[in-house]
């Protein structure tokens, strides 16, 4: 039985090579990107990773994840503070930029309580 259907198998191989490739590709980053969805959903779920106080390692993006804050609001505060909003740890970004990381926090947490109190 399964000797049958892995000679039909090897033979459209042999006669679609480009086109059985494609397909195996196409198969491979489908599940990549299933298995990294369902990674990610399962970690940002978990009560631990939601409202973590806020810390220097971590990135504007996990921060507004964390926080269930949209992005455009965490990079609306960034510009009014004139601070690049980059893929980098808010204690870096404060560092570089001769801001303290408490007043960088703190101005996070303002934008996350406004974000709070307007829904």
């Amino acid at each position: 039985m399964w000797g049958n259907k892995l000679k039909r198998v090897i033979r459209t191989f042999k006669e679609h090579p480009w086109l059985v490739s494609s397909l195996v590709v196409a198969m491979a980053v489908t599940l990549f990107f299933a298995v990294r969805t369902v990674a990610f959903a399962i970690y940002w779920s978990g009560p631990a990773h939601r409202d973590q106080t806020l810390q220097g390692w971590m990135t504007p993006g996990y921060v507004s994840k964390s926080w269930n804050v949209p992005h455009t609001n965490i990079e609306a505060l960034f510009k009014s503070l004139e601070l690049p909003l980059e893929r980098k740890p808010i204690g870096r970004i404060a560092e570089e930029n001769d801001i303290s990381l408490e007043d960088l926090t703190i101005q996070i947490e303002a934008v996350i309580a406004t974000h709070r109190a307007n829904q």
